[in-house]
This record gives structure tokens, C-alpha cells and sequence, in this order.
């Protein structure tokens, strides 16, 4: 997988294969039971996605990191949409503010029975909105994963599906709103029927890449093996440190049977890992790591 060159603009990644959570540390909030499901797979094959019942599940969240302001940025995911869904209402897939409300941007469909399609629109009263429009094409089926990207740059917004440029909008509107929404708007209401995966929000700059991914998004992963000293896989604590100030930015526990661990930085800089003796944390355990073996020079990948 390769080294993501804008990870520092990167503001939400949200793998959604294994868990909730962002990547990038921001707590998520989920309602109406919406959770993973392995019944689709994913873009990429067998595994997890997440799954929008279409009635009140969303995910949630605040942060100043979700302004998108009036510069570049850059708006991914990838969506698979069922059979009925939302038919008169506009479902949110995506949602930064609120309905309606200045400052917003929400992105969203008109999910007929199949197929379901976008335009994009910008509203006098002060928000960008995507919706459904069967006069404009692509064509997006029901029961297949698509790919949308919606980018800004220099006050033009340009929306790509499936890696097809389609629609494009100029405003030099400033976006304020700070609270996310991922499969519903912020309220839980015109939700989404379908799985979503690996949401990422980049701001500040903007994606020039607009081919369909052909693995999920990158970021910072440190990870190896473990072994004892007869050379046989075992289970080790490993620690890893950024190199430029020496701060800890993981710990982990290597799998006693195959000897693997990850660690996730937060940064694609230089880090030292350090690997004991003993699966038990030294820094609980007392001296129990004097036998530590340090790795210089590793670089996340």
C-alpha cells in the first residue's frame, strides 16, 4: 500500500472494515443500530462494510477538522445501494451541518428502485447540496459498489462517480459547520439504505487522483513479527517512538501463535520500535525488558 502524500490534510478516514472508528482519532457516535455487516463484503472483496438500514441509523461527530472553510478539499466514499430505499426523500449518504442551514454541505439520493443518480446544486440561501436527478447521468445501480469523489478547487466543485467527472458548480461560499454526518443527516432522519465504506475527508488540499481505488485508503502502519531467542514466532510487547522527539506513539502485544503486531502513528516520519524480552509491559512490569532489541529507522508504510 502506498505512502499517502496528504495524510497531514487528511481530516476523517473511516476504513469501516473492522470497527467505528476514525482513524484520525475523532470519536464517533453511533445511533439506530447502525453497525458492520459482512453480507455485501466490501469494495475490495470478502469482509465488512457499513451497514444503513434506511430508517434512523448514523454515525456522528464534531469537529473543527469537518470546517471545510473556502479552501481545497477533497470528499470520498464508496456506497452500495439497495433496493428500497428513500423514494420521494433525498437520503444523506454524507452530511457536514444541517439540513437547509448556511454553512452546510450534504451530499445525498434519490433512491428509486433502480437506478438512482446525482446532480449538483448550490442553493442562494448558503449550502452545497448533491440530490438525485434522473434527467443527469451516470447511471448508479442498486446492489453494486460505486466510487463518489467530490472535489474543490479554487471555488470549483467537481463530482466524479465511479471515476467519471459529471457535474461541476462554482462558489466561493464559505463552509462553517462542524458537526458530521455519515448515513443520515445529523438527526438520524433521511437515511441511506445500503453499506458505505472508506469515507475520507481531506482539507485544506484536494485529490488529484480520480481513478477508482484499487485497495482501501492508506495510512501510517508500522507492523512485523515477533520472534524469542531460538528464532521461533512468539509474543512480545513492541513499542514504537517517533524519532524526531522521541515521544510514544503505540504499544502493542504480538500474537503468541504467529508473532504479528501493528502499530498505527500518526505521521509517515521515521520511528524506532523497540521489542522485549517479555509480553508483559516493562513499563508495568518493572525491569522485565532489560533484553529490549531496537529497530532504528523505521518508516510507516
Amino acid at each position: 500500500m502506498a505512502v499517502d502524500s496528504q495524510w497531514g490534510n487528511t481530516s476523517l478516514l473511516l476504513p469501516l472494515s473492522a470497527n467505528l472508528l476514525d482513524a484520525r482519532g475523532h470519536t464517533m457516535a453511533a445511533s439506530g443500530g447502525i453497525a458492520l455487516s459482512s453480507a455485501v463484503g466490501t469494495p475490495f472483496g470478502a469482509g465488512s462494510a457499513l451497514y444503513c438500514d434506511g430508517t434512523n441509523d448514523v454515525l456522528t461527530s464534531t469537529s473543527s477538522d469537518f470546517t471545510l472553510g473556502t479552501g481545497d478539499c477533497t470528499i470520498q466514499f464508496w456506497f452500495y445501494p439497495v433496493t428500497g430505499g428513500h423514494g420521494s426523500s433525498y437520503a444523506r449518504l454524507l452530511a457536514i451541518g444541517t439540513d437547509g442551514v448556511d454553512g452546510s454541505l450534504y451530499i445525498c439520493a434519490k433512491q428509486l428502485l433502480d437506478p438512482i443518480v446525482f446532480r449538483l446544486e448550490y442553493h442562494s440561501s448558503g449550502y452545497l447540496q448533491l440530490i438525485a436527478d434522473a434527467a443527469t447521468p451516470p447511471t448508479i445501480s442498486n446492489g453494486v459498489w460505486h466510487f463518489f469523489q467530490l472535489d474543490r478547487v479554487s471555488n470549483v466543485w467537481s463530482c466524479y462517480v465511479d471515476g467519471t467527472l459529471y457535474s461541476t458548480q462554482t462558489t466561493s461560499f464559505n463552509f462553517t459547520q462542524t458537526n458530521l454526518a455519515i448515513g443520515a443527516n445529523t438527526a438520524g432522519a433521511t437515511a441511506f439504505k445500503g453499506y458505505l465504506s472508506d469515507v475520507r475527508v481531506t482539507k485544506g488540499a484536494y485529490r488529484s487522483s480520480h481513478a477508482v481505488p484499487s485497495e482501501p485508503f492508506s495510512r501510517p502502519t508500522i507492523s512485523g513479527v515477533t520472534r524469542n531467542s531460538a528464532g521461533a514466532l512468539a509474543s512480545k510487547v513492541v513499542k514504537a517512538f517517533k524519532r524526531s522527539t522521541s515521544a510514544l506513539i503505540g504499544s502493542a502485544v504480538s500474537n503468541g501463535t504467529t508473532g504479528a503486531y501493528t502499530l498505527l502513528p500518526g505521521d509517515y516520519t521515521e520511528h524506532f520500535v523497540v521489542e522485549f524480552d517479555t509480553a508483559t509491559d516493562p513499563l508495568v512490569d518493572g525491569d522485565s525488558g532489560e533484553n529490549s532489541l531496537i529497530y532504528d529507522r523505521v518508516t510507516p508504510g
